[in-house]
């Protein structure tokens, strides 16, 4: 069965002199970004989009499903024309609550998006945390973005991004009533398109790429094993074994 590599971006930089805020660690630089396409091409690890990936259970390869998260100005201005000119799917999901607001998608580009073979999935309503809500809040969050974006861009949404990548059983009870056929956690590893929750990597501004070579490959866990006890020795001497 097809194992599938889900990749979480956030937001893509055009300079180094962009944004030091606190979520910074989540921004990724374009060049870095672009290194991590060339990189996945240059092992022939084909890139599917989700819903595709979700459907193809009859290879035994690995294939890698892009996605991008909160809805930021990014994705079309960044993300969009690299992935476009490379034909290369992906998967957006903005956060309702925000779209048209300063540095976020708008509604126009979203549906540009989708028009381009591009999908897009709900990230709840206002990005709160489902975890710490109460059953009708959670209700509200889910079903008001499938709703408001099946009406925006007309068509079905299957794929909610939690939020944090957090989730409980009543959280994914309640998505499944809703209708939603997958969810997406921020949880390494990967997947298997008949799992209802999937794993995916958050890929960082501090995502070096000879980790992100491990994460494709597979290797990561032992990786930073390695990559601590390295820090360890170096702090406190060679008394750990390796």
């Amino acid at each position: 069965m097809n194992k599938l590599l889900i990749l979480n971006y956030h937001r893509l930089l055009d300079s180094d002199h962009e944004n030091a805020s606190a979520e910074s660690i989540f921004f990724v630089h374009k060049t870095n970004f672009i290194e991590q396409l060339d990189l996945i091409d240059q092992l022939e690890i084909p890139i599917v989009s989700l819903q595709n990936g979700l459907k193809n259970n009859d290879q035994s390869k690995l294939s890698v499903v892009l996605t991008f998260d909160d809805g930021h100005a990014s994705d079309y201005e960044i993300a969009y024309p690299i992935l476009k000119e490379r034909n290369i799917a992906a998967t957006f999901f903005p956060v309702i609550s925000t779209i048209g607001s300063q540095d976020r998608l708008t509604w126009n580009q979203i549906l540009e998006l989708s028009q381009n073979q591009f999908e897009i999935g709900s990230h709840t309503f206002s990005h709160v945390d489902l975890c710490n809500s109460i059953p009708e809040e959670i209700q509200f969050e889910l079903e008001e973005s499938k709703k408001i974006i099946e009406e925006k861009i007309g068509l079905a949404i299957e794929s909610l991004a939690l939020p944090f990548g957090k989730y409980s059983s009543e959280v994914k009870r309640i998505a499944e009533g809703i209708g939603y056929k997958n969810m997406l956690t921020t949880n390494g590893g990967t997947s298997l398109p008949d799992e209802v929750l999937l794993h995916r990597w958050n890929i960082k501004s501090t995502t070096i790429i000879q980790e992100f070579e491990r994460i494709l490959k597979g290797n990561s866990v032992t990786y930073f094993v390695k990559k601590s006890k390295s820090t360890l020795k170096r702090l406190i001497g060679n008394g750990l074994r390796n």
